[in-house]
């Protein structure tokens, strides 16, 4: 970088369209699945794996691509991933069998391995930016989109009760992202790490990572890999059982579809201010509060089970979105952190394929238990949860500063 470039002229916005766009269409997806699956008479343990098999490519896409979006850089390879998903998502006006259906999300799958870890490193690539306050716009932009699709999704099928045209419309949006990235998308201005002290002394003093002081306190701390993955799984558990297992069980229960993106909204509306305010919190106050996160989402997901009034399940939905919106926060910062203090942005793919796992986990083992008994998913969920509880408590003392 030369002195008489100004980092400040990277552009942002394009980043919070990407990440909402996509939101907006994988939350209309995902809640479509287990829905218009089982109205079909497919049975719970296929359509688990129907709702995991994008997750299963994902669990290594990230990985397995890291080094290769390295060397296309970040424009290229969020191109990539939004015209192979849109050419996937395509297929869905055709033919939405089952077997077509499992091919098309696992291999979207592997494009998506090209896109959200690209768009958080472009975030860490630009040292001079306040990194907790774009990561805050991050987060509220992929919330915001969650909010927009279930809300539309909730609309839509109260309505048009057609749960299938849902699928025709969720892919004009990743359509739209992949004009959106090839016009205006902004490769990022990463400092060159062979520059050396120097070089980046070059720049504004004030806006560098290292002397902005709400992030050189993050950047002094420790942070064991195995709390953030711990978080996620929280965070998964939670969405798991409210995207998963409860749409099958509102139609047990006579609920209408609608209902389903009704309820999840007030889950992400509580989500988006939680994870929000994850993201700004000191690490110290995140060591408290997902401590306390984890234990809750452990109970509210027995309530899940036992639960039968739909009333009942809006203030769930509100309790669990709150909770499991802390410990996604807690993980994005923490796996920032990471990137920050290592100088590098493969912690953002790692993430990227935990999440992955972590919902691929969640939604095997509900799909598998869910076709034995409904209520028994949920149970072994909470309890595995609580397992993982037990767990972090002997990694969590370990957060130091350096």
């Amino acid at each position: 970088m030369t002195n008489g470039e100004n980092p400040q002229k990277w552009r942002f916005w394009p980043v919070i369209f990407l990440t909402s766009f996509y939101t907006i269409n994988s939350s209309l997806i995902m809640l479509g699945i287990p829905i218009f699956f089982f109205q079909k008479g497919i049975s719970i343990e296929i359509i688990g794996f129907l709702s995991a098999a994008q997750i299963i490519a994902y669990c290594f896409s990230p990985l397995l691509f890291n080094k290769v979006s390295d060397k296309l850089g970040r424009k290229k390879s969020v191109i990539l991933a939004m015209v192979g998903v849109s050419i996937t998502q395509i297929t869905y006006y055709f033919v939405l069998y089952p077997l077509v259906f499992l091919i098309a999300r696992f291999t979207e799958g592997l494009f998506l391995g090209f896109f959200a870890p690209n768009l958080q490193a472009s975030i860490s690539d630009n040292p001079w930016l306040d990194h907790s306050k774009y990561l805050s716009r991050l987060t509220l932009s992929f919330n915001s989109g969650g909010l927009i699709g279930l809300l539309f999704g909730a609309l839509f099928l109260f309505f048009i009760n057609d749960i299938i045209l849902v699928f025709y419309i969720a892919p004009l949006l990743v359509i739209a992202n992949a004009i959106i990235v090839i016009l205006f998308f902004q490769e990022s201005k990463k400092l060159n790490n062979n520059i050396g002290i120097k070089e980046s002394a070059n720049i504004d003093e004030k806006n560098s990572v290292l002397n902005n002081s709400n992030k050189s306190d993050d950047i002094k701390y420790y942070i064991p890999v195995i709390i953030p993955i711990i978080f996620l799984f929280g965070y998964s558990f939670a969405i798991g059982s409210a995207n998963f297992i409860y749409p099958i069980k509102s139609e047990v229960l006579g609920f209408q579809p609608y209902s389903a993106y009704l309820l999840s909204f007030f889950a992400i509306f509580a989500q988006t201010f939680s994870t929000y305010k994850a993201s700004l919190w000191s690490i110290k106050r995140l060591k408290e509060v997902s401590l306390i996160s984890i234990i809750l989402v452990s109970l509210l997901i027995i309530c899940f089970g036992i639960n039968e009034i739909y009333f009942g399940f809006i203030i769930l939905f509100v309790i669990i979105g709150f909770f499991a919106g802390i410990l996604y926060g807690s993980a994005i910062k923490f796996f920032m952190i990471l990137n920050l203090t290592k100088h590098t942005s493969k912690y953002s793919s790692i993430m990227e394929s935990l999440s992955g796992i972590t919902y691929f986990a969640t939604q095997i083992t509900a799909g598998l238990i869910g076709g034995i008994n409904l209520e028994l998913a949920f149970f072994t969920l909470s309890i595995m949860l609580m397992g993982l509880f037990i767990l972090n408590l002997f990694y969590i003392r370990n957060i130091r500063e350096i």
